[in-house]
Formats: structure tokens, sequence, C-alpha cells
């Protein structure tokens, strides 16, 4: 490509000229400007696609407005098209990989950690593939990068299905959300089984500090405000918040007004010590005996019990009134041991969140994966419902015997 530059002056005048790209000095050069208009052009050489800035400098002597002395361009080089693709764990994109590299179509592979913020690394690539990226794994700058990619640089966008995508994957209310076609509530489904979640929050006097600019507390209530908001009436839930006791914020109770709920959860305010046994213990007491299909409770603390207990008999008893327990560590100061104990005694999961910024998301993907009910088992058969040219060829009558024979079990909902 060429460099053009149109320069001005209103005397003959020797001259030095700067040139930079993205900031970096391509070259200076001693020229001579005569009176009037005078044109320049440079042969460039661009090795890398994307955005390009460029930046010309004038010095010249006797010039008594300098500020006029400085012009700026962009470009934009599109090269072949490149995927960025981040996988949950690793190797589970590499049937992806392969199938893109059969297409002769480059693609970045990523763990979500690896992911910046910001807008500048994502302009490089044409389409962002989430492989079974859980929500709590994306810094919530990325997320509203994401968006913005899609929205207002056209990447495209895949979500790939697994159970740490989608609604399982904790994406309710959230910016990649919003950047998808789909919805992540399982609300106005079918055969949804109901459920009973009590939430078991610390309110200690640590949880009043700040995490990433953020109070703890503050972003604790709005995890247990978004858990409630997945509910509907049919599902029951429950609020404790406990220091040195435990104390009800919402007794368990139908999700009829989520309101009032929410409102409740909000006047949560930390102070006292830490004693979880004794809060674990009426979470137990407070969610045994609810109709509902599934029961599950959600610990979360950033602190060390004061209080001892016996956790193991406990969980036995959870698991014996078909309770799962799954535990939130928020920080290094977390009884890490503890909690991962009581998540495997209680088969459910278990979170080490140094960020406090993903607690909401955290409980929002546990709320959901509580109900455990995503996969319908039964047989289905492909019907046509309208004929297309991709069909051309194809036999429906026969399609549908050799569908018959094989006899699929499992569809994803």
């Amino acid at each position: 490509m060429t460099l053009k530059l149109n320069i001005y002056s209103n005397y003959e005048t020797a001259a030095l000229l700067r040139v930079f790209s993205n900031q970096t000095p391509l070259w200076e050069e001693n020229i001579q400007l005569r009176r009037g208009e005078n044109r320049l052009t440079y042969p460039l050489t661009i090795a890398q696609e994307g955005f390009h800035h460029y930046r010309a400098m004038i010095e010249a002597p006797k010039d008594s407005v300098p500020e006029n002395n400085e012009a700026a361009a962009y470009t934009m080089v599109k090269g072949p098209a490149r995927i960025l693709l981040a996988e949950g764990k690793p190797g589970e994109g590499m049937a992806i990989v392969s199938a893109l590299q059969s297409l002769n179509l480059p693609a970045d592979v990523i763990s979500p950690g690896e992911f910046r913020t910001g807008l500048a690394e994502l302009k490089r690539y044409a389409l962002l593939i989430l492989c079974n990226v859980p929500a709590e794994e994306l810094e919530t700058g990325v997320m509203e990068s994401i968006r913005a990619g899609v929205r207002d640089l056209g990447m495209g966008l895949i979500m790939v299905g697994g159970e740490d995508s989608f609604g399982p994957g904790g994406y309710l209310h959230t910016p990649v959300e919003q950047a998808l076609p789909v919805h992540m509530d399982l609300k106005g489904k079918k055969k949804i089984p109901s459920l009973g979640l009590m939430l078991v929050i610390d309110k200690s006097g640590s949880m009043s500090e700040t995490s990433g600019g953020v109070c703890k507390v503050e972003l604790a209530k709005e995890a247990a405000a978004q858990a409630a908001s997945v509910l509907d009436a049919r599902d029951r839930v429950g609020v404790i918040a406990f220091d040195d006791t435990a104390q009800w914020v919402v007794k368990t109770q139908a999700v009829r007004d989520l309101d009032a709920i929410q409102a409740d959860i909000g006047t949560i305010r930390a102070d006292g010590g830490t004693s979880i046994f004794p809060a674990l213990a009426l979470g137990y007491i407070g969610i045994k005996d609810v109709p509902t299909k599934y029961k599950h409770v959600i610990l979360l603390t950033d602190g060390m019990s004061s209080s001892e207990g016996d956790y193991f008999f406990l969980a036995r008893r959870m698991q014996k009134a078909g309770i799962t327990l799954s535990t939130v560590a928020v920080g290094k100061d977390a009884d890490t041991q503890l909690l991962s104990s009581l998540a495997e005694w209680g088969q459910g999961r278990y979170y080490y969140c140094d960020d406090i910024r993903r607690v909401p998301r955290i409980f929002t993907k546990e709320s959901i994966k509580a109900r455990r009910d995503y996969l319908v088992e039964e047989d289905f058969y492909p019907v046509v419902s309208e004929y297309s040219s991709l069909l051309q060829g194809i036999d429906a009558c026969r399609l549908c015997m050799d569908m018959s024979a094989s006899r699929p079990k499992t569809a994803a909902r």
C-alpha cells in the first residue's frame, strides 16, 4: 500500500518529517518544502492484518503554529479470517480445531484465563467459539468485550453446548447471553422439575471488605437475588445469613413474590464473626421437608469457622434427605479444605473464587444445574416440516426408517 502525505506550507523551508505506525516510529527524513502544496508518497508493507494507526509530524524552523504540524489516519488490513477458540478444559475443542483445519481456517486455542479485557485482541478475529466454557471463568470485562465485538464489529459468536454452556454454564443475565440469539432461562419449559434452594451466606465482618473494588457482601446479595430469579412459583427458596449466629433472611417459601424476596435479601449487613456449622444445620432443617423434586444448598463464606461440628454426619443426613450441597470459597482466607470436603460429601460442586465479581454467575449456574434434568431421555424421530434445497437427494421416508432402526435415546432439551 501507499502512504500519501499532503503538506501545506506558506513559505519555502527545510523540515524534518517523522512517521509513526501504531505509536512505533517508522522513519524520519529531512525534506525540502516549497511554498504551497507538497505531495509526498511512500510505499508501505504491512505484515499483520487488523487495524493500523499512522501519524505524521513535521518540524520546521520559524514555524509559528506548531499545533497544525501533525496528522493521523487509520487503515484496516484484511488477512485470512482468523478464529479464536476458548475451551473450558484442555482438549475439549480439538475436534472443532480439526474440522476448521480441514477447511484451511486457522484457529488460536486459548483457555478462559487467557482472555484479555478490551476489544484490542478480539479485533483480530472474525469468529469466537466458546467450547463448554463456564461463565464464572470469564471476567465481566471480557463478557462486555464479547458483546461489543458482536454488536459493533460484526464478529461471529458460537457457543458449543455442554454441561458448562448456556444456562447450566451460568450465562443467564450476562452480556454474552445478550450477544446470542437464545435465552438461558428455562422458565416456560415443560417437565422442568421443581427445586428447593437454600442459600447460606456468610455476613461476617470480613465480608464488608472490598475485593477488586467491590464490597464482598454486596456481590453476595446480588448473587442470592439472581439465584432466586431463576426460580418460579413451583420452587421453594430460603436464605440464611450468618456471622456468630445464624439468622433467617428469607424463610423457606414458594417463589411467588420475587420482588419481596429480593428486597429481604438486600437487608443483609456484614458484621461479627464466622460460625458455619449452626448456619448449615439450620439450612438443612429449613429445606429437608420442602415438597420439591430436588433440594439443593449453596454455602458461601470467606473465612474459617469459629464453631465446631460433625460436618460429615450433617452431610450424610442431607444426602439421605435427597439434598445436595455446593460450596463457594471466597478468597485465600476461606477454609478451602472444609468447603471442598463438604461439596464432595454433599455430592455437589466446590468453587474457589478469588474474584468476588464471579460469584453471582456461580450462584445462577448452581441454581440451574441443581435441577439436573437437562436431558430428556425418550425416543424421537426426525420429521420433515418444510422441504429445502439442503434435502435434495435425501429420501425423507428412508431417513425416518433409518432413524427408527437406530432408536436414539437422548436429546438435549
